[in-house]
């Protein structure tokens, strides 16, 4: 599983980022680690799903590791890496297409894809592929 012989595999992956509820009776609850995910295809193409998460320098290493066709990277700022951070950990990643989540879902997320593209500008080979609810992508 996610090596050189081309199977379906799924590797998990840290993030960073608070993990919690709040119960009906107004206690906060621990929720576990966040995390991601790596899901490599029979095609040997991999996807790299962040999570909520900030940048964090092992990112580079899921570039080399698993070479990335796909990431999905958080822009939405606040809970997780604005656009300029996750323009940044694209740059680690290097990943051939990025699809921004995590943004424009409450008033309080400050990230824009229009700034996230402006970021990547400078990135040749690099395609990113914002989607409306609902919406597919096929690579």
């Amino acid at each position: 599983m996610l090596g050189e012989d081309p199977q379906i595999g799924i590797a998990l992956t840290q993030a960073i980022h608070s993990s919690a509820y709040q119960a009906a009776d107004g206690q906060n609850h621990y929720a576990g680690d966040a995390c991601g995910f790596i899901i490599q295809l029979e095609s040997g193409r991999t996807i790299y799903y962040s999570g909520d998460t900030t940048i964090f320098g092992d990112m580079e290493l899921i570039g080399d590791l698993f070479t990335p066709t796909v990431a999905l990277l958080s822009i939405g700022g606040r809970f997780s890496m604005d656009p300029f951070l996750a323009a940044h950990a694209t740059s680690l990643i290097e990943s051939e297409y990025v699809i921004p989540i995590h943004y424009e879902t409450y008033d309080t997320l400050p990230g824009k894809v229009e700034e996230f593209c402006q970021y990547l500008n400078e990135m040749p080979g690099v395609s990113v592929k914002p989607l409306k609810p609902g919406e597919e992508f096929s690579f």
